[in-house]
């Protein structure tokens, strides 16, 4: 989808870009922003800049999805994804500096804003929450008046019920969450062997099903790490950039609880004064209230290699390169030379790694 919209306006995903080193080296010379950090200094989001400066040398840049043989490993837990976004946030606001830039292409701009939305976007949700659950809590506590105080009139002020108005924009919003991931579903299930390299049409739809709850229980959280994280950005507290924790680490419940407690207690402020305040309203507000409540266990079961792999033997939540490993990916699980293996030749794996890959084994797939 991507690689349809953006055309030869594309990004850099990290390092897995194929540069030809002469036009790099002569074009993406990164800029020392002014001021001091965050939002000044060293430009952490490279990515994005070095294809805009590539654009704008005259440059294209495609997104070509069909290239294989690379992979790259994402933080395994909430706590380690939570620290590498927070390296994002303040890397995609520093943006804000390079996007008057002279002489980069319109779409270079859109792609730099889109990054900034994705962090600035928590903050605003939150605010939204907020006002929505001060004025329903106002409204229940004050009760309608139906004739202003010291007025004579026989004409009554109505309330005014938008429930057509609110439940389109429900709709609207479930279908900008939904839809990308429900047409990618159903681009697997077309074709007989990719649905089979995910588990079959049924254990595919299960897992969609899975993971969509899985991340409707994240939402909340990350909204509010997102909102700390531009907060901080904007209070001058700068982060290191430093190399990401990629093995399969799990989360203590000690660590877990401290890195969640002002969640959790901000869920219980909330949902006991609605409670008290607006009742009827706890039942909008609990999909939102319940992922912070219980962000703590969320964040450990989630970390356990053990329940991935309960869930693998299942057929739950499973990718093509489990179903049938690539070359490159089964010479590194089972110790095979490379070389040993026939050319194109996929090996079903049967049982998962036991043991975190090691740095250079990462390295050479």
């Amino acid at each position: 989808g991507l690689s349809f919209w953006q055309l030869g306006e594309g990004n850099y995903w990290g390092h897995n870009a194929i540069v030809r080193l002469r036009p790099f080296a002569e074009h993406c010379a990164l800029p020392r922003l002014r001021g001091s950090a965050p939002f000044g200094g060293e430009i952490l989001s490279h990515d994005i800049v070095e294809a805009a400066f590539m654009r704008r040398a005259g440059y294209k840049i495609w997104l070509v999805p069909d290239i294989s043989g690379s992979w790259e490993e994402i933080p395994s837990n909430v706590i380690d994804f939570a620290a590498r976004d927070r390296r994002w946030a303040q890397g995609n606001l520093q943006h804000v500096g390079v996007m008057p830039m002279r002489g980069l292409h319109w779409l270079s701009r859109v792609h730099m804003l889109t990054g900034i939305l994705s962090y600035v976007t928590s903050p605003l949700w939150l605010l939204v929450l907020i006002l929505s659950s001060i004025v329903t809590c106002l409204a229940a506590l004050t009760k309608h008046q139906y004739f202003q105080h010291g007025t004579y009139t026989l004409f009554p002020s109505w309330p005014q019920y938008r429930d057509g108005e609110i439940f389109a924009l429900l709709a609207m919003t479930i279908t900008l969450l939904m839809l990308p991931k429900l047409l990618g579903a159903l681009l697997a299930l077309r074709e007989r062997h990719v649905r089979e390299s995910f588990g079959g049409t049924l254990r595919l739809c299960a897992s969609v099903l899975f993971e969509q709850t899985l991340s409707m229980r994240r939402a909340p959280t990350r909204m509010l790490f997102h909102s700390s994280f531009v907060i901080r950005a904007r209070l001058g507290r700068e982060v290191r950039w430093d190399a990401q924790g990629r093995s399969d680490r799990g989360v203590r419940w000690g660590e877990a609880l401290a890195r969640h407690k002002w969640h959790v207690c901000l869920g219980l402020a909330w949902g006991t004064a609605i409670l008290v305040l607006a009742p009827t309203f706890i039942w909008w507000m609990l999909p939102v209230i319940a992922g912070m409540l219980l962000a703590v266990p969320f964040t450990v079961l989630t970390s356990r290699a053990d329940l991935g792999r309960a869930l693998r033997a299942h057929g739950l939540l499973l990718t093509p390169e489990e179903t049938a490993a690539p070359p490159e990916i089964a010479a590194v699980t089972h110790h095979v030379p490379l070389t040993a293996l026939p050319a194109g030749q996929h090996i079903a794996m049967q049982t998962p790694p036991r043991m975190p890959m090691p740095r250079w084994a990462r390295a050479l797939a």
